[in-house]
């Protein structure tokens, strides 16, 4: 099997021969009225198709890179015009030492080198093989460079993802780590099952996050392992409910994407200060649309306390709404409303829509 290098050095000469194939058909086809001998044009083109090679490749691969692209326009002037004398001279020798000789001697005669109205009309042959030519090379360079600027991109932004990722895990670690150490603290009997889901957890963020996407109901596992956590930590003062409709196991979803918005509602809605907190989340899968939602009681003093809400805000629900424009761009609808005793959460997701760039 021959290397990478070699196959795609193999299809760009090939796409050259095709193009000179066919240049040459159409040439031959165009002038074929002419002459009652179809032989005759055939012979005139082979004659003529050298210089017309030649010129084509001088201007795409020297004159053009080296001088009208780098700006150097007096330059590319003056050498695109000793370009053009050279190649009439010597097409005018091709045409009168073999056509006129050879091919069509019985029909015309060698004309004069000095010929203009012959030479325009040479001029014109030789750039309706140089304009076709360079159209197609530029069109496949444009090509080439959007691959290029997709390529780069889509690499910037896996980059981003892994970043705010390799954020979210440490952050969501640390506040469970933190109801372990008061449990701990406080001798309590439930960190022995807090040690089991938090090591739940754990393999699922080291082995189960680097997945391009999980069913959506090994997502809702996890949302329960992490309430239940915080019930544990909480006790009777903090009162959660999930609702799930629809098929939670036909489809998918990018993982760590909704487990961020329960996180910041426990922060929202539990706070020291307050006897009794609550958390309802309502989760409905319909023709691949998932609808999130979630609200949570506030204490009476967070709405009035700018500082308060700012600090609990987290890096994880911007890292959500990071993630969600990288992942489902132009596929998803989310809506955060902080009321004087309800901050409430609403994200529609096309699950369909993940970004197959990413």
């Amino acid at each position: 099997m021959p290397e990478p290098s070699k196959r795609i050095n193999t299809i760009h000469w090939g796409w050259h021969v095709a193009f000179w194939i066919f240049y040459y058909a159409i040439y031959c086809l165009h002038y074929s009225g002419k002459f009652d001998d179809l032989s005759q044009v055939f012979g005139l083109e082979i004659v003529e198709l050298p210089v017309k090679i030649i010129f084509t490749y001088s201007l795409l691969y020297i004159l053009i890179p080296r001088y009208l692209l780098s700006k150097k326009y007096a330059l590319f002037t003056l050498y695109i015009l000793v370009a053009i004398v050279l190649a009439v001279i010597a097409q005018r020798f091709m045409i009168n030492i073999i056509s006129y000789n050879f091919i069509y001697s019985d029909l015309h005669s060698p004309q004069s080198l000095f010929d203009i109205g012959r030479n325009l009309n040479i001029i014109a042959r030789i750039y309706s093989a140089a304009i076709p030519a360079a159209a197609l090379k530029a069109t496949a360079e444009w090509y080439q460079y959007n691959q290029l600027i997709q390529e780069v991109k889509n690499e910037k932004l896996n980059a981003e993802l892994k970043y705010l990722k390799s954020q979210l895990n440490p952050h969501f670690f640390f506040n469970t780590l933190n109801n372990l150490y008061g449990l701990i603290l406080q001798k309590s009997e439930d960190a022995s099952k807090v040690v089991l889901m938090l090591s739940e957890l754990m393999s699922f963020m080291l082995y189960g996050t680097d997945k391009r996407s999980i069913p959506v109901s090994r997502e809702v596992s996890h949302i329960k392992n992490y309430m239940a956590l915080e019930q544990i930590r909480f006790g009777d003062r903090f009162n959660f409910s999930l609702n799930v409709y629809g098929d939670i196991e036909q489809y998918e979803i990018a993982p760590l994407l909704l487990l961020p918005f329960v996180e910041n509602s426990i922060k929202h809605g539990i706070h020291d200060e307050i006897d009794q907190a609550w958390i309802n989340m309502d989760l409905t899968i319909e023709n691949g649309k998932l609808i999130f939602k979630i609200d949570n009681s506030v204490p009476d003093n967070q709405s009035t306390n700018d500082e308060y809400t700012k600090r609990n805000s987290g890096i994880g629900l911007d890292n959500v709404k990071r993630r969600l424009e990288l992942l489902y761009p132009d596929a998803h609808q989310l809506k955060i409303l902080d009321q004087e005793n309800v901050f409430f959460v609403s994200l529609k997701l096309n699950l369909d829509q993940l970004n197959k760039d990413m």
